[in-house]
């Protein structure tokens, strides 16, 4: 049987946090209230809490540190507790169920906190995710990723309802794709009248800020993948269906060794866990809907990829299998070409040749060639310009060209066909009876 809190730890103290001050009450393991105090959230208002519980517990350094919001207002708190040498853990959850009758204040919400910890056993404590090094690093990308993101989506709809409401001479009727906004960003003024005119200076500047945001949201996720390069989650790149960003998530959410138990408890952390849901003769489950939601969706994003790949067995690895498999082959994710050339660019000043370089990103990465690589190797210089060649836009484009020339043959066999049909029933002499 598991020890509880109360009979492992003299003291417990429990944080509430504020963006001004933190409030900080001390509790026995019996439940005795010591001694509840208000600090600044400032670093030496912070120090001074940490001296005062160190007085009220008498300076036992196995006293546990229960702060809430350690992912917001209570980070910075828990970090120079943790760095003093006391463990530190999250607030457990607790409903509203036990404010009835008793009310709310920054002093009874710090003594719940501590309370609440006392009955639950050690395992069951939560662990705060790390606040340095890599993960913290990955966590700000993130955070700014979805801001990128976000500002993109507005930009878009913004410039797509603009065109649709003024005259500007462009096609709205579907969504703008890339070589609209393109040929947006491109527009030069033009002599027209002062509501046109604005119109089209501001459809321009939201083209622009489009495109900046795509280098931006690039750039972000290279960054992104060279830190999960460097972290334990390394390998995850090498599953189907799993980038850099997807990665960097798990990662952010998993944060370090000893944190998750098992396979349950990542369930559990991911909202994906089945929760008991029966009541008497009827037995049944029901999904976790708790959790962290950006470690779901990122879940969710990966199972979708997959059931659209549809990739074959590779040995445990998860990446698809290129090659014939019942006349089909299935190729690699998007994600997987580009990390592949970015590769091939970082580590090429460190091999003889570039197809030195070339092979050791495909072994690397598990693809089935060193071929596969070079060939994205120089698409990708088409498209950027360093090497004479079709792009990507101008290859799509000449392919639709000619399913639509193809179409039209067909359409022109056709009529041919029909018009020698209706003329031999024209010349043909009627019979008479």
């Amino acid at each position: 049987m598991d020890t509880i809190v109360a009979h492992t730890r003299s003291f417990v103290v429990g944080v509430d946090t504020h963006a001004r001050t933190h409030t900080y009450a001390v509790l026995a393991a019996n439940g005795e209230h010591v001694g509840t105090e208000s600090f600044p959230n400032t670093h030496a208002g912070r120090a001074r809490a940490i001296a005062w519980a160190g007085r009220r517990t008498g300076g036992d350094v196995g006293a546990l540190w229960v702060n809430e919001g350690v992912g917001s207002y209570g980070a910075q708190i828990a970090r120079q507790a943790a760095l003093t040498g006391y463990q530190v853990a999250e607030a457990a959850r607790m409903g509203r169920t036990g404010r009835r009758g008793v009310g709310k204040s920054d002093s009874i919400d710090a003594r719940r906190i501590a309370a609440a910890v006392l009955p639950l056993a050690e395992v069951q404590l939560r662990t705060p995710r790390i606040d340095e090094g890599i993960r913290a690093a990955a966590q700000i990308l993130l955070t700014a990723r979805d801001e990128f993101t976000g500002e993109r989506t507005r930009a878009v709809n913004a410039l797509t309802a603009l065109v649709r409401v003024a005259d500007l001479g462009i096609d709205a009727r579907r969504p703008l794709g890339a070589k609209k906004i393109g040929e947006i960003a491109r527009w030069r003024p033009r002599e027209e009248d002062l509501a046109t005119t604005t119109a089209r200076t501001e459809a321009v500047r939201l083209a622009k800020r489009i495109f900046a945001l795509d280098a931006e949201l690039m750039d972000n996720m290279n960054r992104t993948g060279e830190l999960v390069d460097a972290s334990p989650a390394a390998d995850l790149l090498r599953k189907t269906g799993i980038g850099p960003v997807t990665a960097a998530t798990v990662l952010v959410a998993w944060s370090h060794l000893g944190r998750v138990s098992d396979e349950a408890a990542f369930a559990a952390l991911a909202g994906m866990n089945p929760i008991p849901a029966s009541s008497g003769n009827t037995t049944r489950y029901r999904l976790n809907r708790g959790g962290d939601r950006r470690l779901n969706r990122a879940l969710n994003v990966i199972a979708m990829v997959r059931m659209v790949k549809r990739s074959g067995s590779d040995g445990g690895s998860g990446l698809p299998r290129v090659g014939w498999s019942h006349g089909t082959s299935v190729p690699y994710p998007p994600e997987l070409r580009e990390r592949a050339v970015r590769m091939v660019a970082e580590i090429r000043p460190n091999y003889p040749t570039e197809w030195a370089a070339m092979k050791a990103v495909a072994a690397k990465l598990g693809i089935g060639a060193a071929e596969t690589v070079r060939t994205w190797v120089r698409k990708a210089e088409v498209n950027a310009g360093q090497r004479p060649g079709v792009t990507s836009d101008e290859a799509a484009e000449i392919k639709r060209l000619r399913a639509e020339n193809a179409e039209l043959r067909r359409a022109n066999e056709i009529l041919k066909a029909a018009s020698a049909f209706f003329a031999a029933e024209i010349d043909r002499p009627s019979k008479r009876s």
